[in-house]
């Protein structure tokens, strides 16, 4: 699962392999509660959205793997 939305003024969506939290909540995202995203922002806690059902993407993500999107401090890297 990759994060996807519109950049203002398209009607096309972009895909996130990186965003921040900031950058999450101004671009209104409901994929986490906003109460969640303020604690792991606040704690330094990375956080990566992708589909748990698809075979091997858990293993991706433990072992720091591009699987889904990253949610971090630093920000979008495309």
């Amino acid at each position: 699962m990759v994060l996807y939305g519109c950049p203002p003024g398209s009607h096309s969506n972009v895909a996130f392999e990186h965003i921040s939290y900031r950058e999450l909540v101004a671009r209104g995202f409901s994929t986490m509660d906003v109460t969640a995203i303020t604690f792991c922002e606040e704690n330094n806690i990375p956080v990566v959205v992708f589909k748990m059902l698809e075979p091997g993407n858990i293993s991706k993500a433990l072992c720091g793997d591009q699987v889904g999107t990253l949610i971090d401090q630093s920000g979008r890297s495309n």
